[in-house]
């Protein structure tokens, strides 16, 4: 989130943080990064460097972690445990978990390398790989935004972004009925399903300065087909990606059409998410925040999509025998 909430009280989280933990924190600084959460960076005696996330929705934290140590997986970001063992606390209606703060940047702000990219590819590959017999969400091929957006759409056109939506209601219904399609489409074949992230993108990978990935994140573990995974690193330099996941183990058969799938169903996500934090927050840099991710979207450029269509499959045959 770009703004703290009115709510959560940096003092009041230290106190949580020292009752739940045991360690002593100085006042935690918010950082205006992430979509789904409000966090902080604060310090503990000795100088340790901590990350706190506050949020509403789980993070499945013990799934996680689970995962990390059964698969050996070290690059899985998880939380520190409590005194009395959990990786999270209650604080009024958010779940509080503190992670170690690692040192470095995002992907997203400073790309990967050849190098950096191929490890990507191998840590994925292991993830897809990963026998996990764990009770977690599954891909369904739903379209759980269209609510969302069928009621932003007729809120009163008396604002600048309610008259954005009913102008767009035509395109936008058009993508959301695509969506349904394809949906039917996929749920009525047997598509294989894999343990993935649900959001690898280049957001959510921390190169630390010795050059090691780190994956945070994780709150959209499930099963899913490989390509829910695989969508984050289209369309550019997709190949390249692909082929250091195929060479360590990852599977080649992928489908085009599922390529496709997350491409609409990501646009009405970040339309519903946008416009609905549009209207709902009373914090000015949010609010800028969702207009400027709403705009990204609306009106709805079309001529976007046959080329990343173009690029997949360019990618999928570039690799169909290596």
């Amino acid at each position: 989130m770009r703004a703290p909430a009115n709510d959560i009280i940096p003092a009041k989280l230290r106190d949580v943080i020292a009752a739940e933990y045991g360690f002593e924190i100085a006042l935690p600084q918010f950082l205006p990064k992430g979509e789904d959460a409000f966090v902080y960076r604060a310090q503990a005696a000795g100088g340790r460097q901590l990350f706190i996330r506050v949020e509403a929705r789980s993070q499945m934290l013990e799934n996680v972690c689970a995962i990390r140590e059964a698969f050996g997986l070290d690059w899985v970001v998880t939380a520190l445990r409590t005194r009395t063992g959990r990786l999270a606390a209650p604080y009024l209606h958010y779940t509080v978990a503190v992670f170690p703060f690692i040192e470095g940047c995002t992907a997203h702000e400073s790309g990967m390398t050849p190098e950096e990219l191929a490890k990507a590819g191998h840590a994925i590959a292991g993830l897809h790989g990963s026998k996990a017999s764990i009770e977690l969400p599954r891909e369904r091929f739903a379209n759980p935004f269209a609510n969302t957006i069928r009621t932003l759409q007729e809120l009163p056109a008396n604002t600048e972004a309610a008259r954005l939506f009913r102008d767009t209601r035509e395109s936008v219904n058009a993508l959301s009925e695509r969506v349904e399609v394809l949906s039917a489409s996929l749920r009525a074949q047997d598509v294989a399903m894999v343990l993935t992230h649900g959001d690898p993108n280049l957001a959510n990978w921390i190169i630390d300065p010795k050059g090691r990935l780190h994956l945070a994140d994780w709150g959209d573990l499930g099963y899913g087909p490989p390509e829910r995974d695989l969508f984050a690193f289209t369309p550019d330099r997709f190949a390249e990606f692909l082929r250091s996941y195929i060479s360590a183990g990852g599977t080649r058969r992928l489908d085009a059409r599922i390529f496709e799938f997350y491409f609409d169903r990501w646009r009405l996500q970040d339309i519903a998410e946008y416009g609905e934090r549009l209207f709902k927050s009373d914090q000015p840099d949010e609010i800028r925040h969702a207009w400027a991710g709403l705009r990204r979207y609306l009106p709805l450029r079309e001529d976007t999509r046959p080329q990343f269509l173009a690029n997949v499959q360019e990618a999928l045959a570039a690799i169909a025998h290596c």
